[in-house]
């Protein structure tokens, strides 16, 4: 079992996904969003590099390199975009053109 990758993977998503979420909040450019994302994104690539040298990897690196894997996984970013794209558009027309107030708006 692939503990160390379990652990990089775990605290680098983790790293990244607060950092992102804080980001927001307490801007870009301070300690308390950057810093994560920063760690976060080296704990990632220490998870890539572990994945490389561990008999049995939790991510088999050589699935990556399929064709079929790779049109999936860009047509999946490519249809996530466009589905958060519409709940962003159609949030502000219901606010903006129907009058909605924030909360009741896309509820």
């Amino acid at each position: 079992m692939d503990v160390p990758g379990a652990v990089l993977a775990t605290f680098g998503l983790f790293g990244l996904f607060y950092g992102i979420s804080t980001g927001g909040d307490e801007g870009w450019t301070q300690p308390a969003a950057f810093g994560p994302i920063v760690g976060g994104l080296l704990l990632l690539v220490a998870f890539l590099l572990v994945e490389r040298r561990h008999p049995e990897p939790l991510v088999p690196l050589s699935v990556l390199n399929r064709p079929s894997v790779k049109w999936s996984g860009l047509f999946g970013v490519i249809t996530f975009g466009m589905c958060a794209g519409t709940t962003v558009l159609l949030s502000l027309y219901m606010q903006d053109v129907l009058g909605f107030s924030a909360p009741s708006g896309p509820v």
